[in-house]
């Protein structure tokens, strides 16, 4: 009978063991997927400041080249070119607030994931 016990005992913590390491796979897996979702937001962040600061440069441009002199015609193609310039802007702003929006929606992720791998660890240990 104690045979039979310490058996039972031992396919008990071979199957604890290996949901634990199947735990430990989901946890890594799902810290890695949410990595390369963050690099992705992260560079597409980037990617917005950068067109952001093209943006406000052309706006700059645009506000310096009006002249006062020219006709009433070449004025209003200037204020409508400057005009489609800052919808675009705003346009870009709001994409770079959503994209932030999805960082730090993607760094809270890693944070769940990589406590509930400390956890399976916890659980490992004990």
């Amino acid at each position: 009978a104690n045979s039979n016990d310490n058996e039972d005992y031992i396919k008990r913590l071979e199957d604890e063991l290996e949901d634990v390491t199947e735990q430990l796979i989901d946890a890594e897996t799902n810290i890695s997927n949410m990595e390369g979702k963050l690099n992705i937001a992260e560079k597409n962040k980037a990617e917005l400041e950068k067109k952001v600061s093209e943006m406000e440069s052309r706006v700059s441009e645009l506000q310096g080249t009006i002249d006062a002199s020219a006709v009433e015609t070449a004025a209003r193609e200037e204020k409508e070119a400057e005009k489609a310039s800052s919808e675009e802007l705003a346009l870009l702003t709001e994409e770079l607030a959503l994209t932030q929006e999805e960082l730090k929606a993607a760094e809270e992720d890693a944070k769940v994931a990589g406590a509930n791998l400390e956890r399976a660890e916890a659980e490992h240990k004990i």
